[in-house]
């Protein structure tokens, strides 16, 4: 417990605004059903994409469904943009880097 709890609450919001905290939302779903929040960092790189923090998931949190025809051609799509906004970056760096 905190001796000043008004102080602490300060304490955590200004954490917050300085980006040293961040809030998780609050996870609803329907009554006694079961949520679990797996948190990991990724750094996104024009080479791909690569997990650097956070642990593999249960097996038992994994599954065998795939995405519906037209879901996965959205993906793929989403995919494809990254992938050009990625490499049109790393060009544009790689460029600005030779400049100099």
């Amino acid at each position: 417990h905190f001796d000043d709890e008004r102080a602490a609450k300060m304490g955590v919001t200004e954490c917050v605004s300085h980006g040293l905290l961040t809030p998780y939302p609050v996870l609803h779903e329907q009554k006694d059903a079961k949520v679990a929040h797996f948190k990991c960092t990724v750094l996104l790189l024009p080479s791909g994409t690569s997990r650097v923090t956070g642990l593999d998931m249960p097996t038992y949190y994994k599954t065998d469904k795939k995405p519906d025809e037209e879901t996965q051609k959205l993906l793929t799509e989403l995919a494809e943009i990254a992938a050009k906004k990625a490499k049109k970056k790393a060009a544009k760096k790689k460029k600005k880097k030779a400049s100099n």
